[in-house]
């Protein structure tokens, strides 16, 4: 949504976060249900082929086709170092830390180790620590 916000016209920028969040909404809604039914129906390696590979073709040939958005040409031209002090690296840091927490602790506790062990109990509280910093 950032990037909505910062490379695109101010006219638009209502708009596009209407359609983005549209689509959320919509995939929150059908994307479920149509994963379990073609999981179901097929076998989970399905959703690879069904789901990736034709949106991946759609989206090069809509670059293809359409081409750079005419808003990305008005962008200030900054070097790559600008550019790249505008991130917010500590940011992702602590989100992709916090995931890697949660993921590891949910796999450990349900795989290998006891919910009631050390390991799990720790990142698993280090988890929201991470993702609320």
């Amino acid at each position: 949504m950032d990037v909505i916000k910062t490379d695109c016209p101010p006219k638009a920028v209502p708009v596009l976060l209407g359609v983005l969040t549209s689509m959320f909404a919509v995939g929150a809604a059908l994307g479920l249900v149509g994963g379990a039914l073609l999981v179901e129906g097929l076998n989970w390696h399905a959703a690879f082929y069904v789901v990736a590979a034709p949106y991946a073709v759609i989206a090069v040939l809509l670059i293809a086709l359409v081409g750079e958005p005419p808003f990305s040409k008005d962008r200030e031209k900054l070097p790559i170092l600008a550019k790249l002090k505008r991130l917010d690296l500590v940011g992702a840091l602590l989100l992709s830390s916090g995931t890697l927490c949660l993921l590891i602790g949910l796999s450990l506790g349900n795989d290998s180790l006891s919910w009631k062990h050390a390991a799990v109990i720790s990142l698993l509280v280090a988890s929201p620590i991470l993702l609320s910093a």
